[in-house]
């Protein structure tokens, strides 16, 4: 049954050339995986979800008057393991499970101007949406239900659907012969300076919301989603660096409940949730970056060469808004906590 993974690829697009050398390009890109690695979708030992119409006594140790036979003499354990199909195992894997799947469509933009008077541009844009079972296969997935794999696709926590990145390359027209003309060793200290630059903007982060005081002893346990209510509340909500109760939220509480759970403490879930492992159309704050350098090289034989280079990340000393808090048993639920991304840093090299 372990047949390998296979990968589909398929595109189709235009190029076209613009006046002042730049190059304009169009595509659609399109991939789907088939027989994925994505390991807790292959539990041997998994029990449906009508077992949770047991409620607590899942849990409770097993006896002949629990009503379940006894698996074999001298058992002990719960009522939960003495109804597994192989009692005398907790779970059972395998070792390539290979029943994920995955799906990529993309619209792509992309403007090329080549070199002139000293420039070159690259701007890409990508529209894309990515679905699948799992959004990796060395972290597996804790499904909801095994017999149901449905219920675990999803957005993918890697997808961003809106995507512009931009690089530059300008060769700073000091020195001799170039716009400020610099002649001479002035000249050859000056001039041949290169500045380049990355930026990219993209959609927020894929949030996947949980926790709360609900157990599921047959896999994941997840919460519902309120009809009516609304997800994002404060789309320009603050960061809370002190955690102070009572902050600006970016998600509303109220737009999730957890399911009904059996009486008796345990608070065990009698049906799954509604929440699948990502909100499909709720992101995080959206991503800005930018990186600069400058550098420059003088040649003094084939062989010898003296290079230094100064590079700039985040120059501007963004910080961002990071994603916010989604267990839905903390206090800071739907509150942004922390940045998004990291400080300033410069490097200096020389070579």
């Amino acid at each position: 049954s372990n047949r390998l993974a296979y990968v589909q690829n398929w595109n189709f697009g235009i190029q076209y050339e613009l006046p002042r050398s730049f190059v304009l390009e169009v595509n659609y890109v399109g991939n789907k995986g088939t027989r994925l690695e994505a390991e807790g979708l292959d539990n041997l030992n998994a029990l449906p979800v009508s077992t949770l119409a047991r409620g607590n006594s899942l849990l409770d140790p097993w006896t002949a008057a629990s009503g379940v036979p006894q698996p074999f003499p001298g058992f002990a354990g719960t009522v939960l393991q003495a109804m597994r199909p192989f009692p005398q195992y907790t779970g059972i894997g395998q070792q390539f499970a290979n029943f994920g799947t995955s799906l990529y469509n993309a619209a792509q933009v992309q403007v090329t101007r080549h070199f002139r008077n000293g420039l070159a541009v690259l701007g890409a844009y990508t529209w894309s949406k990515a679905l699948g079972l799992t959004s990796s296969a060395l972290d597996g997935v804790t499904p909801a239900d095994p017999f149901n794999r449905g219920l675990e696709r999803s957005i993918l926590g890697y997808h961003f659907p809106h995507f512009f990145k931009m690089t530059w390359i300008y060769e700073l027209p000091i020195g001799p012969n170039k716009l400020i003309n610099v002649p001479g060793l002035a000249g050859k200290i000056l001039g041949g300076w290169n500045l380049t630059a990355n930026h990219q903007f993209r959609s927020g982060s894929a949030i996947s919301v949980g926790g709360g005081p609900i157990s599921n002893p047959l896999g994941a346990a997840r919460p519902d989603v309120v009809p009516g209510q609304k997800i994002v509340i404060n789309p320009d909500a603050p960061i809370n660096f002190r955690c102070i109760r009572g902050g600006v939220a970016y998600l509303n509480r109220d737009a999730f409940t957890l399911p009904p759970v059996s009486p008796g403490g345990r608070n065990i879930v009698q049906r799954l949730g509604t929440v699948g492992p990502y909100l499909p159309n709720t992101r995080g704050p959206h991503w800005v970056s930018e990186d600069l350098a400058i550098e420059k090289t003088w040649q003094f034989t084939e062989s010898k060469s003296f290079g230094i280079r100064g590079t700039f990340l985040n120059p501007f000393n963004r910080h961002g808004r990071g994603n916010p808090v989604t267990d839905l048993s903390s206090p800071f639920f739907g509150q942004i906590t922390g940045p998004q991304t990291g400080p300033r840093n410069i490097e200096l090299s020389a070579r």
